[in-house]
């Protein structure tokens, strides 16, 4: 299959045997996601069984857009390619540990140490499910490290002798070894030196030619820098790094407050652009004060909540509302509900009932004609759903503000980067090297345009349990983390009356985000509401106790007792479809029709909440 618009080396890549073992190395705008699909497009081409293909990504936008792409190539839809496996690190895990052990799973972390005990150990159903495959693709490589690493390079070693696989990498956008933006870290597993050692004959391809952009400036700064982030001494990339951009970036400092005026000028381009700063605490009070403005953005930090598409809650509880038998609704009766529920609602946009539909058949299928909404909620509340079930950014539209880490793997028209006032401190020469490749991959993520603006100190950030920081009169804390909102008090209250307008409330949300606080219920009450600010005051959830817990161990270090009994200045930025377990203990508590779709709304917030001085 020749493709007129590769060169040599795509081409080489792309026509390969089905049973070619190869290692990509491409930098940023060299066509690597462009090559991928077209060698998945290749095999197809080929005559290859669609489900013989496995291709694994890092995001769920990563894999939305190669779905996408392979379509385009390949000159069908979306729902010919079914057949082949498009999936994430995580739900390839959660796939294997789901799909063939009976385990029990916490978190994404108790999956991929599950997924790699099944892996070293197989049993019958797992090898089959391993021997299916005839080619394995892996995207962006570099980002694998401890647990992940390990789990792919298990997998690739437990392939068939005559599969193939292909692993796209760039040891320059390696960025996870060592730190990322929730603060985490830890040291690399030697990942690129392990992929040479596995079973059979492995080749390198190196992919060179930069054809994200045309332009001769942005060309020369990608030359440029990945040239500091892979060929200057190992300890002095960073201080080169930083450098190279401050000569580039403009005299006046930026604060946070002034990306509104920023976002203002893109007019419509904003909704193709990036804003990025190193630090989250910095892209969340960016985002606080586009809020503030009345601007819609999308959000790309780590440890934020998966947001599950929330039509699925509306239709479930429409459903049960016209006394729908859940295990076997029909076409019909979904479409009905679809048209109630769905469409008058910005909840819903970008979906179809066809297309909504079709991923609730592949989730929840009942016989051939029917949709088990059990199984869906199953599913859900251990989050084994298809990555299209999730939301590829949280927030309604507008531009996407993120972290480096964050926003890994995207791209824009227009990249804006607020570069730190000082490098950070470094303990290793390792370490600083690494943060030489994120000032990189910072500013290789545009294809038209990048403007490196200069940072303004905004003091220092600490990172106990969750960022927060001392700010003049009080203190910044970041709310809006995975597990920060509790779903299911407000479905328990008494009033059954205030967990409909509570549901209602989230519903309506019309893609405008929104101020939001926190407030205590009463005094000597644990419960904090998340209410909506203004006149209507909404109640839009709670905080959980896990998030009570680790505010009150920041407030301990004010010497101030207990969690606050108000936060201010926070975000809410989207709705989320959340789901029970059927045997969980508090499914009794819960209302119809909760209580028998155990699918319900939970709003989505974000944002450094400010606590004034009360100590």
């Amino acid at each position: 299959m020749q493709h007129a618009q590769l060169d040599g080396h795509q081409q080489s890549i792309v026509g390969a045997p089905l049973s070619a073992r190869l290692i990509v190395e491409a930098g940023p705008g060299c066509g690597k996601t462009r090559v991928a699909c077209a060698r998945v497009a290749g095999l197809l081409s080929k005559g290859e069984v669609p489900d013989r293909i496995l291709l694994l990504s890092f995001t769920r936008t990563a894999v939305h857009e190669m779905r996408n792409r392979i379509a385009q190539i390949v000159g069908a839809g979306v729902n010919a390619l079914r057949g082949v496996e498009i999936r994430t690190i995580d739900s390839f895990a959660w796939r294997i540990t789901a799909g063939v052990q009976e385990v029990t799973i916490n978190s994404y972390e108790d999956s991929i140490q599950a997924a790699c005990s099944a892996l070293a150990h197989p049993d019958d159903e797992l090898r089959s499910y391993l021997n299916r495959f005839n080619h394995v693709l892996v995207d962006e490589a570099q980002d694998l490290v401890g647990p992940r690493a390990a789990l792919i390079l298990t997998f690739l070693n437990a392939l068939r002798q005559e599969a193939g696989w292909t692993v796209f990498l760039d040891p320059a956008q390696s960025i996870y070894g060592w730190s990322n933006d929730s603060g985490e870290s830890g040291p690399g597993e030697g990942f690129f030196s392990k992929l040479d050692q596995l079973k059979g004959v492995v080749q390198r391809i190196p992919l060179t030619r930069i054809y994200r952009t045309d332009r001769p400036q942005l060309i020369e700064l990608l030359s440029k820098t990945r040239s500091i982030a892979l060929d200057v001494p190992s300890g002095s990339r960073l201080e080169q790094m930083q450098a190279e951009l401050e000569s580039r970036a403009a005299p006046e400092q930026h604060n946070p407050s002034d990306m509104v005026d920023l976002v203002k000028s893109l007019g419509r381009e904003a909704d193709d652009s990036l804003l990025l700063f190193r630090w989250r605490v910095d892209a969340l009070m960016a985002a606080s004060y586009l809020t503030g403005a009345g601007i819609a953005y999308r959000l790309r930090l780590g440890g934020m909540p998966r947001v599950a598409a929330p039509w699925i809650a509306l239709v479930a509880n429409a459903l049960a509302r016209a006394r729908a038998r859940m295990s076997g609704v029909s076409h019909e009766e979904f479409d009905r509900a679809w048209a109630s529920e769905c469409m008058p609602r910005w909840l819903a946009s970008g979906w179809t009932a066809d297309s909504a539909w079709e991923l609730l058949r592949r989730i929840g299928p009942s016989g051939k004609l029917y949709v088990d909404f059990n199984m869906v909620a199953d599913r859900l509340a251990v989050a084994v759903l298809p990555d299209e079930a999730f939301v590829k950014d949280i927030g309604p539209g507008g531009p996407i503000i993120g972290t480096v880490h964050g926003s890994k793997g995207r791209e824009a028209r227009h990249v804006f980067f607020c570069l730190p006032p000082r490098p950070r401190d470094c303990e290793s020469d390792s370490e600083a090297d690494e943060e030489a490749r994120v000032l990189y991959v910072a500013v290789s993520r545009a294809t038209q345009q990048v403007r490196v603006l200069r940072g303004a100190e905004l003091g220092r950030a600490y990172h106990e349990h969750r960022p927060w920081r001392n700010v003049h009169s009080g203190l910044q804390v970041e709310l809006g983390r995975e597990g920060d909102v509790d779903p299911v008090w407000p479905l328990c209250m008494e009033d059954g009356e205030e967990a409909e307008a509570q549901q209602g409330a989230l519903a309506n949300f019309d893609g405008q985000v929104r101020t939001a606080h926190i407030q205590t219920e009463g005094r000597g009450s644990w419960t904090r509401r998340i209410i909506l600010d203004g006149e209507e005051r909404k109640l839009l959830g709670t905080l959980s106790k896990r998030c009570l817990e680790e505010l009150g161990g920041i407030m301990k270090l004010q010497r101030a007792r207990g969690a606050p009994l108000r936060v201010g200045f926070l975000s809410w930025i989207d709705v989320t479809t959340v789901a029970m377990h059927a045997d969980d203990s508090r499914l009794s508590r819960l209302g119809f029709p909760w209580n028998e779709t155990r699918l319900w709304l939970a709003p989505v917030i974000a944002g450094m909440g400010y606590i004034k001085k009360y100590w």
